[in-house]
């Protein structure tokens, strides 16, 4: 479907060309990238995975902790008198508060945090991707699931993967 959207506007700007008399361009010189494999093997992608990853243990291992916290708070409950277990259960449902809070706002926190840097991977990658194609004099470039068949000459992912991870390396 994208392929054929792709002709159809190219279709059109040339015929738009000719209507105004202009002369249509030589065939668009067109490239392709795999854009999953930019992402998974740009080295920015694979530490910010394992910084998340790092955050994501130590959220799991306080969360444990809260558990294991309540866990102890309702052993015994039963052999406490009356007055005891109600001062316990206020203590219990207060921990049941925070360890739900806990749950909700670790959760989002990782999600907003993972989605921030996917964003921004995506800036450098497009950006890199804008570069290369410019410097190689590609009008088109299109991600390889967009497109049923293409020559490996025109595959220019491994260009851009080799700059992006220069470029960060150098930065570091």
């Amino acid at each position: 479907m994208k392929r054929w959207m792709t002709a159809v506007l190219i279709g059109g700007l040339m015929a738009g060309m000719a209507v105004r008399g202009e002369a249509a361009p030589a065939s668009p010189k067109i490239a392709y990238v795999n854009v999953a494999k930019l992402f998974d093997q740009y080295q920015r992608t694979k530490e910010s995975d394992k910084t998340l990853e790092t955050k994501a243990s130590d959220r799991e291992a306080a969360h444990q902790k809260l558990v294991a916290e309540l866990k102890k708070l309702r052993e015994g409950v039963e052999m406490l008198s009356d007055k005891a277990k109600e001062g316990r259960q206020q203590e219990i449902e207060a921990k049941v508060k925070a360890l739900q809070e806990f749950e909700r706002t670790a959760g989002e926190g990782l999600r907003r945090e993972r989605d921030t840097i996917a964003r921004e991977i995506f800036k450098d990658m497009e950006a890199v991707i804008k570069e290369v194609a410019g410097q190689q004099g590609f009008d088109l470039v299109i991600n390889d699931q967009a497109i049923l068949y293409g020559s490996a000459g025109l595959d220019i992912t491994d260009v851009v993967l080799k700059t992006l991870n220069d470029r960060y390396t150098s930065k570091r």
